[in-house]
C-alpha cells in the first residue's frame, strides 16, 4: 500500500491565517493601550498602597 504524501516546495509561502499578529492594526493599537493604561494604573494603585 503506498501513500501520497503532499509535497512542499520551499519557494511556497508560508500562510497561516491565524498565527500571524498585525500590529498596525486599529484594533491591535487599541488593545495594547487600554491594556497598557490598565497595567499602568493598577501598579499605581497598588504602589502608593490604596488597594
Amino acid at each position: 500500500m503506498t501513500t501520497n504524501q503532499p509535497t512542499v516546495s520551499p519557494s511556497a509561502p508560508q500562510n497561516s491565517p491565524g498565527r500571524k499578529i498585525r500590529f498596525n492594526s486599529i484594533g491591535t493599537v487599541l488593545f495594547i493601550s487600554v491594556m497598557g493604561g490598565a497595567l499602568v494604573s493598577l501598579g499605581g494603585i497598588s504602589f502608593f498602597g490604596i488597594a
